[in-house]
């Protein structure tokens, strides 16, 4: 018979058979049984993160109150970051003084009247200013105010000029200037 020499050769071999055999068995037991199992897992996971990624992108993509929100937080950081800090209000009072004698008004006495906004980490000072001069004078004093480069808020503007008086005119100017305030803030409250 002509198969007689085959099965002796596989009796002969037959250790290299039996082995060969197992792993052939084990390899199709690890592609059925673990790696078919990862790749599922895989997908899962691949899955899940497309979904979330797409809630995410939804929440912050096309939620308008949320854009508004994190560019109107960036705005306000930016104006604070702006702002000088606590201890420089002497050049601010000094600002207001020279542009008053710049303006012929001399000897004014400048006092900040401090206010915490505390939400905001923001020291509001307010400055009451009451004098007399021609109205040229005044308007010159109004525009070196607005032109200045330090941020004065004017509150209050008021003119009264009485009939048959001096020929002066009398101003009331509340200005309010802002100043970066501190994380200690929120701790302990503003000195009166």
């Amino acid at each position: 018979m002509i198969y007689k020499p085959f099965f002796a050769a596989i009796r002969h071999y037959g250790f290299f058979w039996i082995v060969l055999l197992a792993l052939i068995l084990f390899n199709l037991f690890f592609y059925t049984g673990i790696v078919r199992g990862k790749k599922k897992e895989v997908t899962e996971l691949q899955k899940k993160y497309m979904e979330t990624r797409r809630k995410i992108t939804a929440l912050q993509g096309d939620n308008e109150i949320m854009k508004r929100y994190i560019k109107a937080k960036k705005a306000l950081h930016y104006f604070r970051m702006s702002l000088p800090k606590e201890d420089e209000q002497n050049k601010i009072v000094n600002d207001l003084k020279q542009i008053m004698e710049k303006n012929g008004f001399y000897g004014i006495k400048i006092a900040l009247e401090p206010r915490e906004i505390v939400p905001l980490l923001l020291l509001k000072y307010t400055i009451k200013i009451d004098i007399k001069g021609d109205y040229s004078q005044l308007k010159k004093l109004l525009a070196g105010i607005q032109n200045s480069p330090e941020l004065y808020c004017i509150e209050k503007l008021a003119f009264e000029n009485r009939p048959g008086g001096d020929g002066k005119v009398k101003m009331e100017i509340i200005i309010a200037t802002y100043f970066r305030g501190s994380m200690k803030m929120q701790l302990q409250p503003l000195a009166r």
